[in-house]
């Protein structure tokens, strides 16, 4: 009977997350002018200020999550953004990924600096929220400059956990205009 009870609750609980989530993803087109689901996992959110560019990440996950602007080739110097939510702490980095495999290292380990204007996050029905703020041009030899008026390559990645290691649940690269909204070439 206890079986049967506990079964019911993950069932209606794992139920409610499939339907909110839809729900969730589409009244934040609304704050934020442009969106793309990406994958099932995976919706980013963006809105473009003057110079600025505010993003919103909402992934099925309670792990961290990642968006890296201008790879070369899949994650190889990539320009990326890592954040994840522990104990209702956030914590983001900007960083820049040397080599094709995974291996983000934050900018100012490099020589460079944070570029990240404004951030905030949450977990919430077991989805990792991450919403964040940089300029289009940072001028950092570290950031990527976004094409406002063209197309952009980006990588989003999800990690199994909150422990920034090699291994990640998903990777998924596409092409954005980030000026025009609603505009996806899909992956590349």
């Amino acid at each position: 009977m206890l079986s049967n009870l506990l079964g019911n609750i993950v069932f209606k609980s794992v139920f409610v997350v499939i339907l909110l989530f839809p729900t969730m993803c589409t009244k934040e087109k609304s704050l934020y002018g442009s969106y793309e689901k990406l994958s099932e996992n995976f919706y980013l959110y963006w809105n473009v200020r003057n110079d600025t560019v505010d993003f919103k990440i909402v992934a099925k996950t309670n792990g961290w999550v990642a968006l890296g602007f201008q790879p070369i080739d899949e994650l190889k110097e990539a320009d990326i953004v890592l954040g994840y939510v522990k104990n209702e702490v956030v914590y983001l980095s900007d960083g820049f990924n040397l080599g094709r495999d995974w291996n983000h290292i934050p900018d100012v380990v490099l020589g460079g600096k944070n570029d990240i204007i404004d951030f905030r996050g949450k977990e919430q029905n077991n989805l990792t929220i991450i919403e964040f703020s940089r300029k289009a041009d940072t001028s950092d030899q570290f950031d990527k400059k976004i094409n406002l008026n063209g197309f952009n390559r980006i990588v989003w990645l999800i990690g199994k956990g909150d422990f920034i290691s090699n291994e990640y649940a998903e990777l998924g690269t596409a092409e954005i205009i980030f000026g025009k909204s609603d505009k996806w070439k899909g992956n590349y």
